[in-house]
């Protein structure tokens, strides 16, 4: 392999080629060291690919072929609704948090009692019109 990380780049693009592109699998079984010349491998790079068996490159790449047929008709996962990725967006980072206070804690710590301020002002009578 080459030491620099653009020729790792084309070593993997040249892979992924022959896995998804027919044409390139045939001119490949054809010629191999051509391709992989033209293709801008060094000579070590060169080697190694002409020596792949030609039995397991078509099988993965049928196995790919498959794998990408079954992601195009699966059906897309779930997305939230546009006011839950509104909500967690701004979502403090403590809601999120093991130590985030609790509503208890916070009535708690205020001294205000625990039940629903609504249920009090009906209680009272005075429930809020809904005019």
């Amino acid at each position: 392999m080459s030491g620099g990380d653009g020729g790792a780049r084309t070593l993997e693009a040249f892979l992924a080629a022959l896995l998804v592109d027919p044409a390139a699998r045939a001119r490949f079984r054809a010629a191999p060291t051509v391709e992989a010349q033209r293709a801008g491998l060094t000579q070590e790079e060169c080697r190694a690919v002409c020596q792949l068996d030609l039995g397991d490159l078509e099988l993965a790449a049928r196995s790919v072929a498959s794998k990408r047929a079954a992601r195009r008709l699966a059906p897309a996962p779930p997305r939230p609704a546009w006011w839950q990725r509104l909500r967690a967006r701004f979502r403090p980072a403590w809601a999120h948090s093991a130590a985030a206070p609790s509503a208890a804690a916070a009535v708690a710590r205020s001294g205000a009692s625990a039940e629903p301020i609504t249920s009090r002002w009906v209680q009272r009578g005075r429930a809020p019109s809904r005019n």
